[in-house]
């Protein structure tokens, strides 16, 4: 290749490489919610169930790949988003699943290394002349096995088609028997022994060592038989590669072992180490990383020279032999063809006690030798060796993973913290996409599910060896594994299996005391239903996994000495009537064998005398006994031979060279169809444990262990019986609070409705005595000189007169006590004088006390005909209020002008001498807003007046150049003053004044900054400086660099509660509306509320209700107290404190909430006529409660007229308006003025700061609105100037109309995720009204990230009205999109334009949220990332592979 063309090459890689890269990182760390990952989950097992349809080794890295993700990422949310622990309990528990998940996933990276590429090793000739090939010592090691096992071993080896004289066979009896020693000469073999049994095996190895001479050593247990073309088909590879030094084949068994034996149905499963001499040694291979497995290999003498021999320093001298060989850089390989044959362990004890040697030794060699350390391998065969390790690790993981559901359903932890739902929806994919690359990479080698039931089946006893060979992992002995014995009986082997028997009961009792908690005591367990579901089926699972493993424990009877080899040969079969006939083996063993005639044939009433097999190109002839015979089947046994026909009978069966070769692979079972069978297995051992079988039974049974099986099911079937049902939660209504409607600040008659003492709902009083507190105020420079009151309301017709009392209390003292007759019931309004004497200066209390009765002796104090409503409109106060004749006097600034007592709204008229200069309106936002943030929820408006005096309070400016008659005098500088109203006595002014506009400025900003003045009439703040605000400071918005009490906000009495019930508890709060939580759900609430806790209190059915903005949020029990302490009587009264974490969702959280906390306490047993109920409860939230804002961004997509409605958002980011431009044209009019300064206080009242560093602009100097917000206020004309020209709608023909898109713009609007309305419907409701006033948002033209927001109108006398609108909810929740049009009572609202970022949000965090709103393309992105990846991991594979098998090529 060229240099151009390889670097136009690189180039392209880099090209593919980059957007992989970041597919892959979106995919791994975009986290998404509930419905966004079963999306994301769903596409992307679409996409690997099309991606399976590809049968290639291609398709199968694709699926390997995506499977790495979707795990990867699982695990990347369990670690970021689900550790959280509520107790020490929780948190350990919790931590061992993390660390078994951990463990899972790191054993599933390396495994997807080590076999996702089998090599297939091919067999090659041997080079040269018989009598030059390599001379071969053939190891027989044996200790205590019988002596018929090892002798048709030696019989098969000293067989093997291989010249003579250059190979030896050494039986190797570290048992140093002599009838061992005479067999040998027998069959004419070399026999060695040694004095002493020094590190087993390998010792008796390496003691053989030094006697013979071999340049290769063959090694088989004496078990193992080899076929006769062993040598042949192995020896060739040390011939090609002169760094070989071991060469190892399959392990192949004719026995069944354990499963398969015991299990029904299991006998055509694959072996549990078909996986291990397939995929996983084929794996090894690949990366020259072949573990030597003790038996069936040959391995080059000098390699072992080097190492000393065979590892002796582990009972796992074959891995460590190989491991050591490997340091000193010598090769492995293996070949998969099935080249020998021995016996599985026929008992599961005995496959345990093998397993427990692996499994220590496999830990020793990690501890002393680990392959991650030391010299002398590659970074491949470093991981192949420490995966082999890790697996044997397996134990503790997964008794973790079989118990792990009782931690919430016996002791209610959660160990997980999400939703149940949640966590499925991430594991589906994780779980599927692990089981689909199984079955492709593991094929038929390896069912699913089983994989759990082996190792369930070895863990509990795994795990002592395992933990102690950790920390001491020089102890522990070699012990040789028992074979060829046999069982007289069947029997069920309960001691082996009793702690999985003990973990199914465990199980068991876990989901009926779950159930037993959710159904029977709802009140005490606070049991989520998805969540017990959850682990229900979790357990479940266990159970059916245990259940299987339990099954392998029914060891099966076994008295065939001889084991049966299902095999299909030709046979020649001697009949004693002379006949010869040909036939064929169904099965054959070294005991007998059994055949089949030709169809047609019968051998009723004949005897088979002699058969003769096929041995090569001979025959042999055998005697055989005729057993039985059915139709056309005979069934025959051999007498006793001789050793001669022994050995040429295991030549003849076990040594042909296809003797142990599969017909094909073992076919791929689906997991579903697995795990039925699975459950079928684990349903019939159910019936076996139970079954009483004398005759079959071992003796001594342990009774406890059935006993408590039994009592599991009992407690399950109890748990199935009808419970009471429970009580349903409704969340309680409330409604939000809003400002009360203006009222005529210059009248002396004054109106309060209860709707304006902010009771927002009609009033219902309940109980034997109900009671609500209303504060109201009266203003400080004022005296009440006469009161009436009207009560309008209604009660049940139930009560009785003369007992039944509605009674109206002012500060304690009563005014009126109403006795409630029938007569009136339905409905009346009353109306009656008040002391105005008890009407206080400032803060005051109306109290309204229902005391009903519906009996004249015991009644139930919560009967449902104890009740009275009272109207929130139709019920008021009507004061006749004396202003008193004060002084003017700033020492009592900010009054006169707001009282903090009056309840009405605030009518504050501001006096320029004509049209208001810019100077002035910047001069007048700055003490609107302050006056606003003062007035806040009761309203307030600023009317201008120009060279006016209104009757009343008001505010004048004034400058030298713009005075009104003599007020003021020589302005020296910024000041202030107040005066008496020539117009009104009772009112007073206040003169701002300054020099030129920029002192006017001054001196308002300082009267807003101020909070308190000295006495006086005059202030001067020359020298003042105003300081600016930074960015988020609003003191009314939640900090969110720590978390913030809700004490810190709100008073304490505000947070207790009192009587029965209590009522709700409310909180207000304010945020900045650009909080970006993701990925986080929204803030945390960290709720400490107390109770109290008496017999009394129904703790099942009592509850605090939590909502904010109306929106239900969640329950939380009043648990009082524990369940133990009532269970022994200890219950007294007294109060409890209890501990919630809410989250409060973004999308429930504005730039003004409310949070009510409702405590609905229910009564235990109420009956008739007992027990007395305390008429003084209390409740509270405790001040120390905590809203936690933190981990958020302040970003937004724009625009959103909604934040402007609720907070004044973008303007409010900086307090003080730092960042805001206020356009309202040449020669604003009076209504704009109003609207204006309106929009001023709304400001104000959202950040409790005064806007002293705000810019007007009144000569449509549009540039000096760079780098800031535009806010625009005024007519239709102002639309129509440059500012305007990429808005969403325009000026244009006397109209505001919707810009029109061209075909580019209509493309982009077509693949933008953005919703927007249709031109046409915005179009119709502009058209459909010739005098609009509106709101109109949009991006600014001077900066992309900055914004304007229009307030407009065709007659500038609406605007007023709009801005007084928004304070009503209704009209302010309907303000959204970018385009609101006001219709007088409603706003209707329009997305027309396109949105855009605004905040500090990162550019990648802004691509991750993006994608997150798109899980479909995530997870495209995913399935894309997977199959590109499979490509370069192809090449590199298959180059691999090349390199590995290239003396082949050679």
């Amino acid at each position: 290749m060229t240099e151009p063309a390889s670097r136009m090459s690189r180039v392209a890689r880099v090209l593919i490489a980059v957007p992989v890269l970041v597919a892959v990182i979106g995919v791994l760390l975009i986290p998404l919610d509930f419905r966004t990952q079963w999306i994301f989950a769903g596409t992307t097992i679409i996409g690997a169930l099309l991606i399976g349809r590809n049968k290639s080794r291609r398709g199968t890295l694709a699926i390997a790949a995506l499977s790495l993700l979707m795990s990867t990422r699982y695990l990347i949310w369990r670690t970021t988003t689900t550790l959280e622990f509520d107790s020490i309990p929780e948190m350990l528990l919790g931590t061992g699943l993390y660390l078994a998940e951990v463990y899972a996933w790191v054993i599933l990276v390396l495994g997807f290394l080590q076999t996702s590429w089998p090599l297939d090793r091919p067999v090659i000739e041997i080079e040269g002349t018989p009598d030059t090939w390599p001379m071969v010592d053939l190891y027989i090691p044996t200790y205590n096995e019988s002596l018929e096992i090892v002798r048709n071993t030696a019989y098969a080896a000293m067989d093997m088609d291989y010249p003579r004289d250059r190979f030896r066979v050494f039986i190797l009896d570290d048992g140093r028997r002599p009838e061992f020693r005479a067999m040998a000469r027998q069959v004419g073999c070399g026999y060695l022994t040694r004095t002493d049994n020094l590190h087993a095996k390998a010792g008796n190895m390496n003691a053989a060592l030094r006697k013979t001479e071999g340049e290769l050593i063959a090694i088989f247990d004496c078990d193992h038989v080899p076929t006769r073309a062993f040598l042949q088909l192995t020896v060739g590879w040390f011939q090609k590669d002169a760094k070989l030094a071991l060469l190892q084949t399959p392990h192949h068994f004719y026995s069944p072992d354990p499963v398969q034996r015991n299990l029904a149905g299991a006998a055509d499963m694959p072996g549990e180490g078909d996986l291990f001499y397939g995929a996983v040694q084929r794996g090894n291979d690949l990366w020259n990383a072949t573990f030597f497995c003790g038996s069936c290999a040959i391995i080059r003498r000098e390699a072992l020279m080097q190492t000393n021999g065979f590892a002796g320093e582990t009972v796992t001298e074959d891995a460590h032999t190989a491991l050591k060989l490997q340091r000193m850089g010598w090769n492995t390989a293996y070949i998969g063809a099935r080249l020998s044959a021995g016996l599985a362990t026929e008992r599961l004890v005995l496959h345990i006690g093998q397993r427990i040697r692996w499994a220590r030794g496999m830990t020793q060699i990690m501890r002393i030798d680990n392959p991650l350390f030391g010299p002398g391998l590659k970074w491949q065969q470093r991981l192949c060796y420490i995966n082999a390790m890790l697996h044997f690790q397996f134990p503790l993981p997964r008794i973790v993973f079989l118990t792990s559901p009782l931690a919430y359903l016996l002791a209610g932890a959660n160990i997980i913290h999400a939703s149940a739902g949640l966590i499925f929806a991430y594991a589906a994919p994780h779980l599927f996409l692990a089981m689909q690359s199984s079955e492709r990479i593991q094929g038929g080698e390896r069912r699913p599910f089983w994989g759990e039931i082996y190792e369930t089946l070895l863990a509990f006893h795994l795990v002592k060896p395992t933990v102690y060979t950790l920390f001491r992992p020089h102890e522990g002995k070699f012990n040789v594994t028992d074979k060829g014995s046999l069982l007289d009986r069947t029997y069920f082997d309960f001691a082996t299996v009793k702690p999985h028997l003990i973990t199914i009961g465990l199980l068991l009792f876990g989901i009926a005391f779950g159930f037993a908690r959710r159904l029977l005591f709802p009140g005490e367990f606070d049991v989520q239903l998805d969540t017990l579901f959850l682990n229900t089926a979790w357990a479940l699972f266990s159970v059916v996994i245990l259940l299987a493993a339990v099954s392998v424990a029914r060891e099966r009877r076994q008295t065939r000495q001889h084991i049966r080899l299902p095999v299909k040969l030709p046979v020649t079969v001697y009949l004693d009537d002379g006949y010869v006939l040909d036939g064929t083996t169904n099965d054959v063993s070294l005991g007998g064998l059994s055949l089949t005639l030709p169809e047609g044939v019968s051998l009723t009433g004949r005897t088979v005398t002699d058969v003769a097999l096929p041995m090569g190109d001979d025959m042999l002839t055998l005697p055989v006994e005729t057993m039985r015979t059915r139709g056309s089947n005979a069934f025959l046994r051999f007498p006793e031979l001789s050793p001669d026909r022994v050995r040429l009978l295991v030549r003849s069966v076990m040594g042909r060279a296809d003797a142990w070769q599969p017909e094909g692979p073992h076919p791929t079972v689906s997991g579903f169809r697995s795990l039925a069978h699975i459950t079928a297995i684990g349903v019939g051992t159910l019936g076996n444990i139970f079954r009483r079988e004398p005759k079959n039974m071992a003796a001594g049974t342990p009774a406890p262990i059935k006993a408590a099986a039994a009592l599991a099911l009992a407690v399950v079937g109890a748990a199935m019986l009808p419970p009471e049902v429970a009580r349903a939660q409704v969340a309680p209504e409330t409604a939000e609070a809003a400002v009360a409607p203006a009222a005529d600040g210059t009248a002396r008659q004054i109106r309060l409705t209860l709707r304006d003492l902010q009771q927002r709902q009609p009033i219902r009083l309940g109980s034997t005595h109900g009671e609500i507190g209303i504060p109201f105020g009266v203003r400080s420079d004022a005296v009440v000189t006469a009161a009436t009151m009207t009560l309008t309301f209604a009660y049940s017709p139930a009560l009785l007169g003369d007992l039944s009392q509605m009674v109206v209390l002012v500060n304690g003292e009563t005014v009126r006590t109403i006795p409630l007759v029938r007569e009136a019931a339905g409905g009346t309004q009353l109306t009656f004088a008040v002391d105005p004497a008890l009407f206080l200066p400032g803060e005051n209390r109306l109290n309204l006390r229902f005391l009903g009765h519906y009996a004249r002796d015991c009644e139930d104090p919560f009967h449902s005909s104890l009740w009275a409503n009272i109207s929130n409109t139709r019920t008021y106060l009507d004061l006749s209020v004396q202003p008193l004749p004060l002084n003017p006097n700033l020492s009592r600034w900010p009054a006169p002008f707001v009282d903090r007592a009056d309840p009405r709204a605030l009518n504050l008229p501001f006096v320029f001498l004509s049209t208001p200069t810019a100077g002035e309106l910047e001069a007048a936002s700055a003490l609107a807003s302050w006056f606003g943030s003062l007035a806040s929820y009761r309203g307030f408006s600023f009317p201008p007046r120009y060279n006016q005096l209104p009757r009343g309070n008001a505010v004048l400016f004034l400058t030298n150049t713009r005075r009104m008659g003599n007020f003021g005098g020589n302005i020296q500088g910024p000041s202030a003053s107040v005066v008496r109203n020539p117009a009104d006595p009772s009112g007073t002014l206040l003169l701002v004044m300054g020099r030129d506009d920029r002192e006017l400025k001054q001196a308002a900003a300082a009267l807003a900054l101020s909070r308190g003045l000295a006495g006086g009439t005059t202030a001067s703040f020359a020298g003042v400086r105003i300081p600016s605000m930074p960015r988020y400071s609003a003191p009314r918005w939640l900090r969110t660099d720590r978390p913030v009490e809700l004490g810190e906000f709100t008073q304490a009495y505000a947070l207790q509660g009192q009587g029965l019930p209590p009522g709700p508890l409310t909180t207000s709060f304010r945020v900045a509306p650009d909080l970006f939580f993701w990925p986080r759900q929204g803030g945390d609430l960290r709720l400490h509320y107390r109770y109290p806790g008496a017999p009394w209190l129904d703790r099942r059915a009592s509850r605090l209700d939590i909502s904010i903005n109306n929106q239900y949020l969640g329950t939380e029990p009043l648990r009082g107290a524990s369940w133990w302490r009532r269970l022994t009587g200890d219950d007294a009264a007294e109060s409890y404190t209890s501990t919630a974490d809410i989250v409060l969702p973004d999308y429930n959280l504005f730039g003004q909430n409310q949070l009510i906390l409702d405590y609905n306490l229910i009564v235990a047993d109420k009956k008739r006529c007992e027990g007395t109920l305390p008429d003084n409860v209390r409740v509270s939230i405790l001040p120390e409660s905590t809203i936690d804002l933190g981990h958020a961004y302040h970003a937004i997509r724009m625009p959103d007229l909604a934040t402007f409605a609720g907070a004044g958002y973008p303007f409010t980011i900086r307090p003080d308006l730092g960042e805001t431009v206020v356009m309202v044209g040449a020669n604003p009019a009076p209504a704009t003025v109003e609207a204006l300064l309106a929009v001023m206080g709304r400001l104000g009242d959202s950040t409790g700061a005064a806007a002293t560093q705000v810019t007007v602009i009144t000569d449509g100097a549009a540039d000096r609105a760079t780098g800031k917000n535009v806010l625009v206020v005024g007519d239709m004309k102002l639309a129509s100037g440059s500012l305007f020209a990429d808005a969403p709608v325009q000026y244009q023909n006397g109209r505001l109309q919707v810009r029109k898109r061209n075909a580019i713009m209509r493309a982009v609007q077509f693949v933008s995720p953005d919703s927007r309305d249709a031109e046409e419907s915005v179009g119709e409701a502009l058209y459909s009204t010739d005098n609009f006033s509106g709101i109109v948002s949009f991006q600014s033209p001077f900066d992309s990230d900055r914004t304007v927001v229009a307030l407009l109108a065709n007659d500038p006398l609406n605007l007023p009205q709009m801005v007084a609108g928004l304070a009503d909810v209704k009209i302010n929740a309907a303000v959204q999109g970018d385009l609101s049009i006001f219709t007088g009572d409603d706003m209707a609202s329009f997305a027309v334009g396109d949105r855009y970022w605004v905040g500090a949000l990162p550019f990648w965090m802004k691509a991750a949220y993006w994608t997150s709103q798109r899980p479909w393309l995530l997870a495209f992105a995913g399935i894309l990332a997977a199959i590109l990846l499979s490509w370069p991991a192809y090449f590199l594979l298959k180059r691999q592979e090349r390199k590995r098998l290239q003396a082949v090529e050679k």
